[in-house]
């Protein structure tokens, strides 16, 4: 999962969609599989973090737009090769 936000604009609820959009999947019976590292983040609160990891991938588009598409297609490699 994929979450696209403004970490210095929106700090306090930076990325909460991806945890709103895992709670509906996991309604539904998904599994919520991997996690990414909080570090290199500069953010105050969100609630898509457990266990000190995001349940997503994280983008910050606002602050750094360039890096949305490295962010998606490394993630995905990682993840499936």
């Amino acid at each position: 999962m994929f979450g696209v936000g403004d970490q210095a604009g929106y700090g306090d609820n930076f990325n909460d969609a991806m945890d709103e959009l895992a709670s509906c999947f996991k309604k539904q019976g998904a599994s919520i599989i991997g996690a990414t590292s909080t570090d290199g983040y500069d953010f105050t609160e969100s609630k898509s973090v457990s266990g000190g990891k995001f349940i997503g991938e994280p983008a910050t588009a606002n602050a750094a737009p360039s890096l949305v598409d490295s962010v998606v297609t490394a993630s995905s490699c990682r993840r499936f090769g």
